[in-house]
């Protein structure tokens, strides 16, 4: 009968415990459950709970700060939007290329044609700018594809973290709602006794068929796992990615004729 009642207490303060963290905390927490299973933790667990599972080899742990998640709309039905006009705009510029290319292509037989010295003189100099301009469209193509091909990979990324954090696989384009990005800062004691910061970075969903429906239960998924110091560097690479972007497009702004 002790035993039994003991056992209660027991889960009781387990429960109380576990309904006082916050869902990035008790994510984090079963993460790091599954690092001590096995040689190199418990991968399939990790492997559900985080996109790009990190061993990190440790004596102990503890979470310092959870931050104020950043919510932002559902993007994906945004995503396949930018997806389908990035292939348009692919698919017009194709024709471009390809007409620029014929017009090379007259040129190069019109030259073959002529006897003229002065016509030939002629022709091989517009032949010479053509070609550049026939690089330069070809190019543009491919820039295109790259976008595409980029695009198409975020997608996917997307819509496998969707079905880890809410279940969703069917058609996750129709559904609305907001995502959730967390940044979790934790202490952690190595196992040589040393101390390292790490930043885990999770996202979750809050999705509903429409507007009048209830929000499907979701969770939390591991998203990114860095050191400290790598965390601000990637940090400060993005933004410097950004003002460059910023300068480019304020400078091709001021060279557009008034």
């Amino acid at each position: 009968m002790r035993k039994f009642l003991l056992a209660i207490v027991l889960i009781s303060l387990i429960l109380v415990m576990t309904s006082c963290q916050k869902s990035e905390e008790v994510t984090i927490s079963k993460y790091f459950q599954a690092m001590l299973h096995g040689e190199k933790g418990d991968i399939d667990t990790m492997s559900l709970m985080a996109l790009e599972p990190v061993y990190i080899q440790y004596e102990s742990y503890k979470i310092v700060l959870v931050s104020e998640p950043d919510i932002k709309e559902y993007e994906l039905p945004k995503l396949l939007a930018d997806l389908e006009d990035l292939k348009k705009q692919r698919k017009e510029q194709v024709k471009i290329a390809l007409d620029k290319k014929y017009e090379f292509e007259d040129l190069e037989d019109e030259l073959d044609e002529t006897r003229r010295r002065s016509k030939k003189i002629e022709l091989k100099k517009k032949i010479k700018e053509m070609k550049i301009v026939v690089k330069e469209e070809e190019q543009k193509v491919r820039d295109f594809q790259l976008g595409i091909n980029s695009l198409k990979i975020h997608i996917e990324n997307e819509k496998n973290l969707i079905k880890l954090s809410s279940g969703v696989v069917k058609n996750p384009e129709i559904y609305k709602g907001e995502a959730q990005t967390s940044k979790t800062d934790v202490k952690v004691t190595l196992k040589n006794g040393t101390e390292k910061d790490y930043v885990f970075v999770l996202k979750k969903y809050n999705l509903k068929i429409k507007e009048d429906a209830d929000i499907i239960k979701s969770r939390f998924v591991i998203i990114k796992i860095q050191s400290a110091e790598e965390f601000e560097k990637a940090k400060e690479a993005e933004e410097e990615a950004v003002v460059e972007t910023e300068e480019v497009t304020e400078q091709e702004t001021k060279n557009i004729p008034k």
